[in-house]
């Protein structure tokens, strides 16, 4: 799980992080900081034995098909996912489905925790496909994504194409800790709703130094010490780790650590 900035800052300026810059006008819309983020998705890929016992755990939940003596890739595939559906507690935990000649599992309920899968057959290959994100509080000053089923659920920011929807802003009557000053935890809920500045300008903190002429990057892989998703930059970071923010822009110098003003514009 991604560290959070657990603590009020404060520049010189007079600027906190995540509230509205002075004498800008701006724009927020209520999102809710949904239980359900991302749903963890893993492929089986069962190689073509015959009279072989495949056996797979869910959650530590056995389940096990004994293909036949004329084995296939299709038959092999369609045993396993009638094993799973016989098995209650497994289907409540990953709907098995076909994806080409490989077994789909999908997680059911994303908000219980990521649903573990082993093999222990020696002939099935376990291949994430989509990494299970949960729910977790959210510091203000951050970017946040597109998230969940709803049109109001939002959720961190993990990988390039994410949809940004804008940044965190400072609310005591909202947060768990509504205590204003350095050293306080400010942070949003799972299912709490959580305001977002979409246009307007912010106090946010910047991982590298910034000008009125750098680019806006934002974090959504952590690496090395910059461990904040949805963290500000200037640049891609190795990997990439950042993504380019162009309805973004500094209008502020900062150094790595501090505040900066930043203007967002989204349509």
């Amino acid at each position: 799980m991604p560290a959070l900035i657990t603590s009020v800052a404060q520049n010189m300026d007079g600027g906190f992080l995540g509230l509205p810059v002075g004498n800008y006008n701006y724009l927020a819309r209520s999102y809710i900081n949904s239980a359900a983020q991302v749903t963890g998705v893993t492929d089986l890929v069962p190689a073509v034995v015959n009279n072989h016992a495949y056996t797979v755990t869910i959650n530590g939940i056995p389940v096990s098909f004994t293909s036949g003596g004329a084995a296939t890739a299709a038959n092999v595939r369609d045993g396993i996912i009638a094993a799973i559906q016989a098995i209650a507690g497994a289907l409540a935990l990953v709907t098995p489905t076909a994806s080409g000649n490989n077994v789909r599992l999908t997680e059911v309920a994303p908000a219980a925790g990521a649903v573990t899968i082993a093999g222990a057959d020696g002939s099935t290959t376990i291949t994430p496909v989509a990494a299970h994100v949960s729910s977790q509080p959210l510091p203000p000053g951050i970017a946040v994504a597109k998230g969940g089923s709803g049109d109001q659920d939002l959720r961190l920011m993990s990988v390039t194409g994410d949809q940004i929807l804008g940044v965190v802003l400072y609310s005591p009557q909202a947060i768990q800790e509504d205590v204003f000053g350095v050293g306080s935890n400010v942070l949003y809920g799972p299912n709490s709703i959580v305001p977002v500045m979409t246009r307007g300008a912010v106090w946010v903190m910047v991982e590298e130094s910034v000008t009125p002429l750098s680019p806006v990057f934002v974090r959504f892989s952590p690496r090395g010490v910059n461990v904040q998703v949805g963290g500000f930059r200037a640049s891609a970071d190795a990997g990439p780790n950042a993504v380019a923010w162009p309805l973004a822009t500094y209008r502020s110098t900062a150094s790595a650590g501090q505040l900066a003003r930043l203007e967002i514009n989204t349509p």
